[in-house]
């Protein structure tokens, strides 16, 4: 639905990383069929700062308890 060329939402999430993502997720999950969900940010929504990067040397794939 859209006002004026104005989308219209049922939720907003402000935030576009992975947590944003999750709770779109959930929330959607629960929602009466035809919901709209915006995420709202900067980002790829579901990368946010810490999962936009594209240089390898930024990526860690190591349990929490290695972690020194």
């Amino acid at each position: 639905m859209q006002t004026d060329n104005v989308p219209v939402f049922d939720l907003a999430i402000v935030g576009d990383g992975a947590a944003a993502a999750l709770v779109a997720i959930h929330a959607l999950a629960q929602a009466p069929a035809g919901r709209r969900i915006a995420l709202i940010g900067p980002a790829t929504p579901g990368l946010g700062i810490a999962y936009a990067t594209t240089d390898l040397a930024h990526r860690l794939n190591v349990p929490a308890g290695r972690m020194s």
